[in-house]
């Protein structure tokens, strides 16, 4: 517990505890938008103006995952051949926000069936922030650092879908797809995130060591 107070938030790390906070951000958020959105899409789709059966959305689920899974995080090794860690936590972030906000304006089945394509390296930024942080890390800290990953994704885990439900819920009669935005934001923001880090990271004071 103390080393992963050292290294996120303690004095002996100030120079370096803003690019730990700043992933470890960027990795929360990417998270909630990624869980939070398995839990409201059913409801949205089920709904109008789609209606759609439960065969149909399975067949969705089916093609946006196998291109997460499979197109997206199954490539990471070639995008790492031409492209920096950074870059590549960028380029998922700009798929999630761009996926997010166009099936927060569908309003038709052809448009919504471009989101898994768009969206597909989405989810690379995940591993990307942890590569990030482990790169950051000395050996004998990795694992205080992934633990504070592993408490971050259990908290999204249990309070991402209730949130994301609850504003599913509240926003439902202001526009059914407004929860995309929010997710859309928060992608934004860690794209945000992501582009002052690449262009800061090396920048910053070195660690001093203890």
């Amino acid at each position: 517990m103390k080393t992963a107070y050292d290294l996120y938030l303690g004095s002996f790390n100030r120079g370096r505890r803003w690019k730990y906070n700043t992933l470890l951000s960027v990795f929360t958020f990417t998270m909630f938008s990624a869980l939070g959105r398995g839990s409201v899409e059913p409801l949205f789709q089920l709904g109008e103006p789609f209606c759609w059966s439960s065969e149909k959305l399975g067949q969705f689920t089916a093609a946006r995952s196998l291109m997460q899974q499979i197109c997206g995080m199954g490539l990471i090794k070639v995008f790492q051949k031409f492209m920096t860690d950074e870059s590549i936590a960028i380029m998922g972030c700009i798929s999630f926000t761009i996926g997010y906000v166009i099936e927060g304006l569908a309003s038709s089945d052809a448009l919504i069936y471009t989101v898994p394509f768009v969206s597909a390296c989405g989810l690379l930024t995940v591993p990307m922030c942890r590569a990030l942080l482990s790169k950051l890390t000395r050996s004998d800290q990795q694992g205080a650092v992934f633990a504070v990953i592993a408490t971050m994704e259990t908290l999204v885990n249990l309070c991402g879908s209730l949130l994301s439900i609850e504003i599913y819920v509240e926003t439902l009669n202001l526009y059914s797809g407004f929860v995309f935005f929010v997710y859309g934001a928060c992608s934004a923001f860690c794209l945000l995130q992501m582009i002052l880090y690449k262009k800061y990271s090396n920048k910053t004071t070195p660690l001093v060591k203890r």
